[in-house]
């Protein structure tokens, strides 16, 4: 047709390709996924960080990713692929095909630009250069079983300020040999390694108090993680959706991670991290950060993970932490000096009815 051999000319001409202005906003040059599972557990190695190495044929930006098994993962926008199935709108897709960056890689003009088909379709964005960044919400028709559409929400943030060097130290960590390791990855070795500190008795009797407010069915994230239920942690984050930094209106604005760390379930701790909890969001309405909350419960194995963690995310501030600590290290207590050390604070804590605030 004419529209097609003017569309071919144009290509040739090296004109048809939409290219970034030179006052472009600036966007992130490595953003880190985290959040993303599905019900059979075949989406999780979608998670991690994505740098950015280039431009669609339609001007955008796109972000590559080495994902678990050595699989290749892509985060791009795609304006002409709407997706297939109820709440498919157009916006950023998550797939393994490459998206083109040439226009003689669309075979027309209303080609895609990448792959519709099995891709995780976000949404939530309203078209701009940048990927949606905090909370979005994501459909993957093959999430689950055979063409199960799946609902959840994952995080979107920047490995670094938007703009910066892609090759910033921020994404990958040196673990104890000397070796490049991902965030996710040593998340994952963590958790093969963490011992939890566990409630004491005095705690174990507050899940009979959380429960009979209504709690527990009202804010089941919360009650999951004060009981340290790795695996229900996995289903309210997963096939159910529930958004992992859920703040407890009912109790200052805690949130999940902060009861975890209160009780000292350090495993959920981990679990809530890597479904998207934020260690870094602001302290709660009573003033705690998750690591304030296992200080004041002298819960030592999770105030040295989340130390650790803390420094490999480039916290600001003061974290008390040893920067030398062994990974191995972070969950043995060579002595008891900091169980003595705390000795008064248990006794104001046995007193305290709300010893469990976050």
């Amino acid at each position: 047709s004419m529209a097609l051999l003017r569309w071919t000319v144009l290509c040739f001409l090296g004109l048809a390709l939409p290219r970034a202005s030179a006052d472009a906003p600036e966007v992130p040059r490595c953003v880190r996924l985290s959040g993303f599972r599905c019900r059979s557990g075949y989406g999780d190695a979608n998670n991690g960080h994505y740098e950015l190495v280039g431009r669609t044929a339609d001007g955008r930006p796109y972000y590559k990713s080495s994902a678990e098994g050595g699989r290749r993962r892509w985060l791009y926008y795609d304006n002409n692929c709407g997706g297939s199935g109820e709440d498919w709108t157009e916006g950023w897709f998550l797939g393994n095909t490459e998206p083109s960056t040439t226009a003689e890689g669309l075979r027309v003009p209303t080609a895609t630009v990448g792959d519709c088909w099995n891709d995780a379709n976000i949404r939530g964005d309203d078209g701009s250069l940048a990927p949606p960044l905090g909370a979005v919400g994501w459909s993957w028709q093959w999430c689950g079983d055979h063409d199960e559409t799946a609902h959840n929400r994952i995080q979107l943030t920047p490995c670094e300020g938007a703009g910066d060097s892609a090759d910033g130290d921020d994404s990958r960590v040196e673990d104890k040999d000397g070796e490049d390791e991902d965030v996710e990855e040593w998340l994952a070795r963590m958790a093969s390694l963490a011992t939890d500190d566990g409630p004491r008795e005095d705690q174990v009797k507050a899940y009979g108090w959380f429960k009979g407010k209504g709690w527990a069915t009202k804010w089941p994230l919360q009650y999951a993680a004060m009981k340290g239920d790795v695996a229900a942690i996995r289903r309210l984050t997963g096939e159910e959706g529930m958004d992992p930094n859920v703040q407890m209106s009912d109790w200052y604005d805690s949130e999940p991670l902060g009861w975890a760390a209160s009780f000292g379930e350090l495993k959920a701790v981990i679990a809530l991290i890597r479904a998207g909890a934020d260690p870094l969001r602001p302290a709660n309405k009573a003033g705690y950060t998750p690591l304030t909350d296992a200080l004041r419960e002298n819960k030592l194995h999770t105030v040295r993970f989340l130390r650790a963690y803390l420094r490999r995310a480039g916290a600001d501030g003061d974290i008390d932490g040893d920067a030398d600590d062994e990974d191995e290290d972070l969950f043995y207590d060579d002595d008891n000096d900091d169980d003595d050390d705390d000795d008064d604070n248990d006794d104001d804590d046995d007193d305290d009815d709300n010893d469990d605030d976050d």
